[in-house]
């Protein structure tokens, strides 16, 4: 993929607004429409208090337009950006009761994910002035704002820690698929095969209207990662439940009914997990292996015997599952078990 580089880049401070547009006048420039603006009991569109606050404004097939402060933008060698996460500040509005805020942070961010994810260049108004220092910090006074006229695009969404980067004048060719900065396929041939579709269940996590606390707690789920793995991991004290290995970096925390057939609910729930080595994981959700009430080893006739041998444990697993595990086993292998 070739990525060109806009000749708008300049140094950062050739950037930095000189005047102070009213939002309602930049969202207009911006090409989406303000007539709903006029829809306010204080009479006057530039101060509706539904839209003159937000951070991000998104108005059918238009452009995106969101808010990003000069004071923090950077530059490198592909030219100016800004990288940060919307994730602490929402979780510390929420804490504080600053409900307004933390909902337009979590739009702005949600914004932002769907932008990555389907590739959408978005519009940009630079705001100078004070910003918020810390929690505790004085409000925030936008001292001017105009329109950049450049196209931003957002380059990365680390769906883990919801940092993202959003860079000036990058363009995609035609046809393009992925994003300047996102990760490079896993080197792992054992990942390989989940690749695909754990992007694709970030993407519509990223998209869903959810809160960010559960949000953040279903991507950790989807990666095997946080309270999740947390949990597998003090069940099972730390080995395989089925080998007993102890190498913590092959480990994986693997749903025992897939992320595609559970809710969220059961999507968090760690006895709908298993602690796996990553090739009886790759078995398990391939359906080649499966356990029974007991827990005892299930191998399907397409995995031959030689195969078997070489990757299989002997028995099954060390413990007995629990009830709300043997149900999500009866589901594995109704809907997943290649018998």
């Amino acid at each position: 993929m070739t990525i060109s580089i806009d000749t708008v880049h300049a140094d950062i401070e050739a950037l930095r607004p000189t005047s102070k547009r009213k939002i309602i006048d930049v969202v207009k420039e911006a090409g989406q429409n303000v007539e709903d603006w006029a829809s306010s009991t204080t009479g006057n569109p530039d101060t509706n208090p539904k839209y003159c606050y937000e951070w991000y404004f998104e108005q059918g097939d238009n452009q995106p337009l969101l808010c990003l402060w000069f004071e923090s933008l950077q530059s490198d060698a592909l030219g100016v950006f800004q990288s940060y996460s919307l994730w602490p500040t929402i979780k510390s509005m929420e804490s504080q009761k600053n409900h307004a805020g933390a909902k337009r942070a979590d739009r702005l961010d949600h914004g932002l994910q769907r932008a990555f994810a389907k590739k959408i260049p978005v519009r940009v108004a630079l705001v100078a002035g004070r910003m918020r220092a810390g929690s505790e910090g004085d409000s925030s006074k936008a001292d001017y704002r105009e329109l950049d006229h450049a196209e931003w695009m957002v380059t990365d969404f680390n769906h883990t820690d919801g940092t993202f980067t959003i860079r000036r004048g990058v363009k995609f060719d035609k046809g393009a698929t992925q994003a300047v900065s996102a990760p490079a396929p896993l080197a792992d041939p054992v990942d390989d095969w989940r690749t695909n579709s754990v992007v694709e269940d970030l993407e519509d996590l990223a998209q869903r209207e959810i809160s960010q606390t559960t949000r953040a707690a279903l991507v950790d789920a989807r990666l095997g990662q946080g309270a999740f793995r947390t949990a597998l991991m003090r069940h099972w004290e730390e080995q395989c439940a089925a080998s007993g290995c102890t190498v913590l970096s092959i480990l994986r925390a693997s749903h025992i009914l897939p992320w595609r057939d559970a809710n969220d609910e059961e999507r968090l729930d760690p006895e709908n997990g298993l602690l796996l080595t990553a090739n009886l994981d790759a078995l398990f959700d391939k359906g080649l292996i499966t356990f029974d009430e007991s827990g005892h080893l299930i191998t399907s006739s397409i995995l031959a015997p030689e195969s078997a041998a070489q990757l299989l444990p002997p028995k099954g697993l060390r413990r007995r599952p629990s009830e709300r595990q043997r149900r999500y086993l009866q589901l594995h292998r109704e809907t997943v078990f290649q018998a």
